[in-house]
């Protein structure tokens, strides 16, 4: 049995064990929750510094807070990084992959020019998350930024111009706008402004996610024109569909425009206030949905999150289904997933019977189950499968049924494989 040498430095304890067992070891600490071990890792030796720094420093978020007395100013939080960033070594700006700026009550004015002297110091940032904070001014810098390829607006962000928030940087981007708490400025003024470029600006999105009608409205409205029709790969969106009528224009709009390069679908299917306690009145599929999937022609999945179970949300989605295989054969072809959320397994049953319908003999489209996203904390039990396998014997029959991996807590189960259920 090997010793270890207890008069070995810290320096030296390369000797004692491989480097990459060190990393892998260092790796393993990696997680929020094991900062403050990281941080004692440090003062190990020199050796680890570059491996613990690459974990410490992946996520940072800054609190920009707007002192009731006047003193100072909400950007010096913003400055004192960007001052620290200057003096920084690689191996702490090529770490950072997430940068979140949030601020609280009362709502702190940020510069555009601030967030973008502190993103192009960051080499490696993925995703800049902006919470909480009114952000004011112009980009007084032409060029762009060349990093991050996400941007999250969230809770309460006011943006006076949009555009110029969008432009910042030069990568396809995947814009998140989850919240309903979102402000914009003058968007008109704004469009207008760079219309008169030229060559003219577009905005290049590769993924775009919205979670409201207004923001649905504004993209498909004015910014539509802006959009790169090539790019665009997926698309999140709230549709709502209403007692008696179908509004998805705007929805509409979007997929249309993305149809070629469009893969990834997702729809978040909900109904008004004022069509609570109407779900049985409706009794008639709609003619149509609107939703302009008869034009996709490179859809791989779509995933279909059930807010509602009302009888007009559910006859929704049965022309939804029919229009989504009645599309050309080579394109239907291409569809490989369709993820249904819902609350409960009482909420699918009706599903069973429109796909078996509409999905042609010899169809490889797999049906997948997942909880909803506010029920990420409840995991998928072996209970769960067998109900999911009573709810809906007709795709069952054709082989057709699996579970989403998300949230598994059975390790015997290969999820990653896409196991059949029932085998």
């Amino acid at each position: 049995m090997r010793t270890v040498d207890k008069s070995l430095e810290p320096e030296d304890i390369g000797r004692v064990f491989p480097r990459e067992i060190v990393d892998i070891i260092i790796d393993q600490l990696g997680q929020p929750e094991s900062l403050d071990v990281l941080r004692q890792c440090c003062l190990v030796c020199w050796a680890w510094v570059p491996r613990v720094r690459h974990h410490l420093f992946r996520r940072v978020a800054i609190r920009i807070k707007k002192r009731r007395n006047d003193r100072g100013s909400p950007q010096d939080a913003l400055l004192e990084f960007s001052a620290f960033l200057a003096q920084a070594p690689p191996s702490v700006t090529r770490s950072i992959r997430a940068l979140k700026i949030s601020g609280g009550r009362p709502i702190a004015a940020v510069s555009l020019t601030s967030i973008r002297n502190v993103a192009v110091r960051l080499p490696s940032l993925h995703t800049l998350h902006i919470s909480s904070v009114q952000l004011v001014g112009r980009i007084e810098h032409q060029d762009t930024v060349h990093s991050f390829t996400t941007l999250r607006l969230d809770t309460f962000v006011m943006v006076e111009r949009f555009l110029d928030l969008l432009l910042i940087v030069s990568n396809p981007i995947a814009l998140e706008i989850p919240s309903y708490a979102v402000g914009i400025g003058n968007v008109a003024e704004n469009v207008s402004a760079y219309a008169k470029q030229s060559p003219p600006v577009c905005i290049r999105l590769r993924s775009l996610t919205l979670m409201t009608e207004c923001m649905n409205s504004l993209f498909a409205g004015l910014l539509l024109p802006m959009l790169s029709e090539n790019m665009l790969t997926s698309l999140s969106l709230r549709c709502v569909v209403t007692d008696g009528q179908v509004n998805t224009e705007d929805v509409g709009k979007l997929i249309r425009h993305a149809r070629l390069t469009l893969e990834r679908l997702s729809l978040n299917l909900g109904f008004t206030r004022d069509d609570e306690g109407t779900h049985g009145t409706v009794t008639q599929e709609a003619a149509r949905t609107g939703l302009n999937l008869d034009l996709c022609t490179s859809l791989v999945s779509i995933d279909l999150d059930l807010s509602s179970t009302s009888t007009f949300i559910l006859l929704f989605v049965r022309t939804l289904f029919r229009e989504l295989f009645s599309r050309r054969p080579g394109h239907a072809e291409t569809l490989r997933f369709i993820v249904v959320r819902a609350d409960s397994l009482d909420d699918i049953t009706g599903l069973d019977q429109t796909l078996h319908l509409y999905m042609p003999p010899g169809s490889s489209t797999r049906v997948r189950l997942a909880w909803r996203i506010r029920e990420s904390a409840r995991h998928i039990k072996p209970e769960d499968r067998d109900a999911f396998v009573e709810a809906m014997p007709l795709l069952h029959g054709r082989g057709r049924l699996y579970f989403h991996p998300d949230g598994d807590s059975d390790p015997s189960v290969p999820w990653d494989a896409c196991v059949e259920v029932g085998l």
